[in-house]
């Protein structure tokens, strides 16, 4: 049970003093264990501040990159006192919280993609630094309406209909190049594209601007990066086990992607912001051969970059 209300914490002991007397007054069954779990929004002296409990709630489990969650989105179930812990650093206070009996994992997360290999930590950092560069830069486009004007097709109708190749598009600072590569990034996931459907930001939009849901799979802010870096952030995303040695050299990424056979997207922004001296190695040592696949797409959106192969 969740209680957001004022001073929940006294309802939050009253329901486990009478739930924790059910299982007992009960006869045991054979292969069932019960289990309960009961999160209060505050104490029971303190008065509930209106949606800010069930907002942070609502985040952490919806929002694609959320730093202080402990699950990710191979979990299937969330345990209690995961939840507890984490809308405690989200809200800075602990709620009040208890729980009682095993096989506690009925907290079904919406955000489950079991189909999805196993993240490293090196892997879900890489994500996290993404979503914190990506995510505010698409909402920096006009309630995710993108001002800037291509004079060639935009890059979510060139992934759709375009089959390998490169195309380029600059512009000066500040001309929302990184909008552009955060629309794509998060209308691309499910449940922010899902989002922002329901209130009505895409009623609007041009077709043409809309990326394919899934389409993309790894999403990197190339600042302060290295070629050993982007190597291991590709190899990730195509699920290619590498070397720490391998890393230091593409030649074994671009021979492993050759026999790629399914659809991928990478995003590559603020190339030009890597570590120094590693720009131009990334884009003319990784990039370049990527490009060069029979079967990718790589449109370069001012300083980003974006591969994209074709399901053979």
């Amino acid at each position: 049970m969740l209680l957001d209300t004022c001073y929940s914490g006294a309802g939050a002991k009253d329901i486990v003093e009478r739930v924790a007397a059910v299982p007992a007054a009960r006869p045991k069954q054979p292969g069932r264990c019960p289990a309960f779990a009961v999160i209060a929004s505050v104490p029971a002296l303190e008065k509930a501040s209106e949606a800010v409990f069930s907002k942070a709630l609502t985040g952490l489990l919806s929002q694609p990159y959320a730093k202080e969650r402990s699950w990710t989105d191979n979990t299937q179930f969330i345990r209690p006192e995961q939840l507890a812990e984490t809308l405690w650093k989200r809200l800075g206070e602990r709620p009040e919280w208890k729980a009682d009996g095993l096989g506690q994992e009925f907290l079904p997360n919406p955000r489950y993609r079991g189909e999805l290999p196993a993240e490293d930590v090196e892997t879900l950092r890489r994500r996290l630094e993404a979503g914190e560069h990506f995510l505010p830069a698409s909402r920096g486009i006009g309630g995710w309406r993108s001002r800037l004007v291509l004079q060639r097709t935009h890059p979510s109708d060139w992934l759709k209909h375009t089959e390998h190749g490169l195309v380029v598009v600059t512009g000066p600072e500040g001309s929302e190049k990184s909008a552009v590569m955060g629309r794509i990034t998060t209308l691309s996931d499910q449940v922010c594209r899902a989002q922002a459907e329901c209130k009505g930001a895409l009623a609007a939009a041009v077709p043409e601007t809309l990326p394919p849901v899934g389409i993309i799979n790894m999403s990197v802010h190339s600042k302060g990066k290295t070629l050993f870096d982007s190597i291991g952030a590709v190899a990730a995303a195509l699920d290619i086990a590498l070397t720490n040695r391998d890393r230091g050299d593409p030649k074994k990424l671009i021979e492993a992607a050759e026999n790629i056979t399914w659809p991928v997207a990478l995003i590559f922004d603020d190339l030009d912001e890597a570590k120094s001296g590693h720009p131009y190695s990334i884009g003319a040592r990784l990039i370049k051969p990527l490009a060069a696949l029979s079967k990718a797409r790589l449109p370069c959106i001012g300083r980003g970059l974006l591969w994209h192969t074709q399901k053979s």
